[in-house]
Parts: structure tokens; sequence; C-alpha cells
């Protein structure tokens, strides 16, 4: 999905997104204005990097508990010894 801020859509003057990514681009949402439109945009971006965060320590994760031999299945916390 690829989303732009558009102030006439299909003829009719109107804010809101629209998906270019599609053909015909399709209306995602109206917006009472182009900041609101950013701040959308900004909530879509910051979800994105949140997104790419997990899945970066997710794999750094695995490959740390493979290298330990532990296995990646969730344990109970209460079967972790404090370290000393």
């Amino acid at each position: 999905m690829k989303l732009i801020y558009a102030t006439k859509i299909n003829g009719v003057e109107i804010d809101g997104l629209v998906d270019v990514s599609v053909s015909p681009p399709k209306l995602y949402c109206m917006t009472e204005s182009e900041e609101v439109a950013k701040q959308i945009l900004k909530a879509f971006a910051d979800n994105k990097a949140h997104e790419n965060r997990i899945r970066v320590l997710t794999s750094l994760n695995s490959k740390y508990r493979d290298k330990l031999g532990l296995s990646n299945e969730p344990m109970d916390l209460d079967l972790l010894t404090p370290l000393e």
C-alpha cells in the first residue's frame, strides 16, 4: 500500500489519503486537513518501524538461543533461575 495525500479525488474536491499502489487509485480515508493526513502517515511509518524492530529482535533472539542450544519454545518465567 502506498498512501498519498490528495485534495481532489476522482474530480471531486475532497481531502483524503489515496492508495496509489492499485489501479485505479482508491480512497483509503477522508481527512479534515493535510495536517491530519500527515499524522496518519506518520503513525503508519512509526508502526512499520516498530514491526521491523520486532522482526530483527526476534531473529536475533532465535539465533542466540540456537547458539546456546536453548529451545525457542515459550517457557514459564518461574523456571528461570536468577543470575548471581
